[in-house]
């Protein structure tokens, strides 16, 4: 979010179930482009004092000229780091923190949104995914266009 609005070289962003440092966005706003893909788990999130990341893209969107937002359902924020949660390192932890999506499907979601976002504002290549969800995603739901 930072580089959208201090890099004039960046042209659009996507934010795969990052931290949403609204502030930034609500002093003034950015008139770039930004996609948040965003695990159910942070979506939903209601820890005292912190805000779930529906909370903090409902307080931002308005400041956003063109974007998406979706949610995944079935996903833990450590589902985005690719492999993770079919690697061996995963049996390490005690408490699971992958979500239920398979590793296949949160790729297959998130390389076809990411693709499809920099094709239109990169090379001005459209694609409907970005206006209606396909049926052969459905777990992605809360999804918003603009």
């Amino acid at each position: 979010i930072y580089g959208l609005k201090k890099i004039a070289d960046v042209k659009a962003a996507v934010n795969l179930d990052g931290g949403i440092n609204h502030q930034v966005l609500l002093e003034n706003g950015v008139n770039k482009p930004l996609f948040f893909m965003i695990s159910e788990g942070a979506y939903n999130t209601t820890y005292p004092y912190i805000t779930g990341a529906r909370g903090q893209v409902d307080m931002i969107w308005d400041k956003i000229p063109h974007g998406n937002v979706l949610v995944i359902k079935g996903s833990n924020h450590i589902n985005y780091a690719l492999d993770f949660c079919q690697s061996e390192f995963y049996t390490d932890f005690e408490q699971p923190i992958c979500g239920s999506i398979s590793t296949g499907k949160i790729n297959q979601i998130v390389i076809a949104y990411t693709k499809a976002f920099f094709d239109l504002y990169l090379k001005d290549k459209y694609s409907s995914i970005l206006e209606e969800v396909p049926e052969n995603f459905p777990e992605i739901y809360d999804f918003r266009s603009k």
